[in-house]
């Protein structure tokens, strides 16, 4: 197991109007201290997972990315001439004392077909890789994507709070799928091109845009059956680990999603939390949604899953299959008596941002989805980790690449990565990211009975009265084998500010951005104070524009 020594200070950036980001200017986001109560999540923790119990207006958070008001006017750069591949290189230029081995710039088209390919197909996962201490962040998106304002405040926050923010210790990538294989867009440089300026690319976007299709896919994966996204999400992915391999980590983002306060700050609160959980029964924790209305605080939750799994762990140190050979560290004690001390300070190889579960016990519609041979078939120990955003390792990247290369065993896209790490004996956490409720209850609304709201009620009252089955399954006690019978397809899910689908979070912009203060349906964990509406720091998705 190795813990890394923490980075050197991190240097201030130059941000887009050509400030140092660390400045007090218009580039600069705006907290305010209201005299409230903060508002407790439905599940998650701000406290636990450390992050700063912020409030922001809208145009406290976007304004120094282009939103604008009349009690707000800020500065504002011609943004068609930001080039933030640009601004990412020369902060990393900046901070390239605190990393080994940085490149001179990682934006530069890479990808090619297998057949004119130059680089090792299935590279070997080598404990004598020298970690560069970044993350990427690779943004998912696709031809016919309208950016529109929204979206754009969402990439440029994001660029400059966990790039240029954090010393370079992120770099943001664009990722596009051009869904016209007729294009073959990797026959010739020129093909290439031509795609790129079809999509007509808002002019700061075209420097960090990294185009792929499926005939890369297919290419790169002849013994995989299916690579539409709704399988296989992650084989872009575990194509860009490989061609960008500069790397020591990969989160996985959608254009969706939203940061309502400080993006780097939450994502490194995430991998904080992950580095310092213990291995022992992380997997088995990772099924129980965190809540502070049943919880002191998360020690309690880690006694009372210990409890529940009678001192012993599933993953010790992996679950093994006989098809694969795990690569993680040995555990200090095969007798599993560790007092919660192992892994403590050591990266996660996967971080998923909501619960997880069993494939084999859930009634997930693609639990029964699997190619290539398994010796076990369907009892193949693996589990699902929904939605598809996450942080994963270099090192399970590039093992799911092997394995889908030379035997095309690939598993549905929301089990492949934390499954990998847990086969290859690799740490995985689900960090106690914060989660709001839709406050509806079927007494006082007037809609049809039956519909998300009257369910997302009826589940949350039952989530309260632990007299009743709650909301995400059992309570530690009541499990029968350490894990909660959590199910990742409820329809209340709908009603929440983070999942998969829900229509909520794209309401809760409006009300925010537009800044309705007399809005019937005004969220009860956002503030109106002084005329303004007040969020917390939390995350969300999906928000469709």
């Amino acid at each position: 197991m190795t813990i890394l020594e923490p980075l050197a200070k991190r240097l201030p950036c130059v941000g887009p109007r050509g400030n140092l980001t660390d400045d007090q200017n218009d580039d600069a986001l705006r907290f305010s201290d209201l005299d409230t109560e903060y508002p407790t999540p439905f599940i998650g923790s701000q406290r636990e997972l450390g992050l700063k119990r912020t409030w922001m207006t809208a145009s406290d958070r976007y304004g120094p990315y282009g939103f604008t008001t009349t009690n707000d006017a800020r500065s504002q750069p011609d943004w068609d001439k930001v080039s933030w591949a640009n601004l990412q290189d020369d902060c990393a230029a900046a901070n390239a004392k605190r990393f080994p081995n940085l490149p001179t710039t990682i934006y530069q088209p890479r990808f090619t077909l297998l057949a004119n390919s130059t680089i090792d197909a299935t590279p070997h996962w080598t404990t004598t890789v020298k970690p560069s201490r970044r993350t990427a962040i690779v943004v998912r998106s696709w031809e016919g994507v309208e950016y529109k304002t929204e979206n754009m405040y969402m990439l440029r926050s994001l660029i400059t709070e966990a790039s240029l923010d954090t010393g370079a210790e992120y770099s943001v990538i664009l990722l596009i799928n051009i869904k016209d294989r007729k294009r073959n867009i990797h026959a010739s440089t020129e093909d290439y091109r031509k795609a790129l300026a079809s999509l007509k690319l808002p002019p700061e976007l075209v420097s960090i845009a990294v185009l792929w299709d499926e005939n890369l896919l297919a290419s790169w994966y002849p013994q995989v059956k299916e690579h539409g996204s709704m399988f296989q999400i992650n084989q872009p992915l575990q194509l860009f680990a490989l061609h960008y391999p500069e790397f020591d980590h990969y989160w996985q983002i959608e254009l969706d999603q939203r940061f309502m306060g400080h993006a780097g700050e939450m994502l490194d609160a995430m991998a904080d939390f992950a580095r310092m959980e213990p291995r022992k029964q992380a997997l088995e924790r990772s099924t129980f949604p965190y809540s502070e209305e049943l919880y002191d605080d998360y020690e309690e939750l880690m006694v009372r899953v210990d409890e529940a799994s009678k001192g012993k762990s599933r993953a010790w140190p992996a679950l093994r299959i006989s098809d694969v050979k795990p690569v993680g560290p040995v555990p200090p004690d095969k007798s599993q008596d560790d007092a919660f001390s192992w892994g403590v300070g050591e990266e996660a190889a996967f971080i998923a941002t909501s619960f997880c579960a069993d494939v084999r016990t859930s009634t997930w519609v693609f639990g029964g989805w699997l190619e290539g041979h398994l010796n076990k078939g369907h009892d193949t120990p693996r589990w699902f980790c929904p939605p598809a955003i996450f942080r994963v390792s270099k090192t399970v990247l590039l093992e799911a690449h092997r394995a889908q290369f030379e035997t095309g065993l690939s598993l549905p896209s929301e089990s492949t990565m934390p499954t990998w790490a847990l086969w290859l004996g690799l740490k995985v956490s689900y960090p106690p990211l914060p989660v709001y409720m839709h406050p509806y209850s079927a007494e006082r609304s007037n809609k049809r009975p039956g519909n998300e709201n009257d369910e997302t009620s009826r589940l949350e009252d039952e989530w309260r009265h632990h007299d009743k089955r709650p909301f995400f399954g059992h309570l530690p006690e009541r499990s029968e084998n350490g894990l909660s019978m959590a199910n990742p397809q409820s329809f209340a899910d709908r009603g929440l500010t983070y999942w998969w689908v829900s229509n909520w979070p794209r309401r809760i912009m409006d009300v925010w951005m537009r800044n309705e203060v007399d809005a019937a349906d005004l969220p009860g964990f956002m503030r109106v104070h002084e005329g303004q509406v007040y969020a917390p720091n939390f995350m969300m998705h999906p928000v469709k524009t």
